[in-house]
């Protein structure tokens, strides 16, 4: 049993043990349930389009809920991660993200806006390695649908959902899947 499987476990049997206590705590507490059930959704958009080995999957996100929850579902996945972090020059970011090999992005919204930056750079050529990107959007100003044109324009199909708990709020998320 590898050590990402041990810390995925660890952290589903005290989901199982304790779901109403918070898990995290960063603009709200976040349950062991809500964690897990965030975690067990990207965990599946991933391994839609796991092929061959597991991979990496890009972590586009900083001590966030989508941050704990996309860790977590990368292990559940049975991925390794690489943490991106916008602090970082767009253009550092863009080479992380493809020197890694990452077939997957989770992307937070406050990563969001410099997204649109590090997909913009990407070459043509380099497009088709990217399989999926699963995007935390607050869509008050448009953003999500800016978003999904551009990753319709490179193949994805696009799909958005609204968390229950985010429900009246204008917090969706987006996963984009190659056609």
């Amino acid at each position: 049993m590898s050590e990402l499987s041990l810390l995925w476990r660890g952290f589903d049997e005290s989901s199982r043990r304790f779901p109403e206590r918070p898990a995290v705590s960063v603009t709200r507490d976040v349950s062991y349930k809500e964690l897990a059930e965030r975690a067990r959704r990207i965990a599946a958009t991933i391994q839609l389009r796991q092929s061959g080995d597991a991979g990496l999957t890009a972590v586009f996100a900083l001590r966030s809920e989508t941050a704990y929850a996309a860790v977590l579902g990368a292990l559940m996945a049975g991925h390794g991660y690489v943490p991106l972090n916008r602090t970082f020059p767009v253009q550092r970011t863009h080479l992380m993200l493809l020197r890694s090999k990452c077939r997957s992005v989770v992307v937070d919204e406050a990563s969001t806006s410099q997204l649109t930056d590090v997909l913009a750079g990407i070459d043509d050529a380099d497009w088709p390695k990217l399989q999926q990107v699963v995007v935390e959007v607050h869509d008050e100003d448009g953003r999500a649908g800016a978003l999904s044109a551009q990753l319709r324009a490179r193949g994805f199909d696009v799909a958005g959902e609204q968390e229950a708990a985010m429900r009246g709020t204008a917090v969706r998320m987006l996963y984009a899947r190659r056609r």
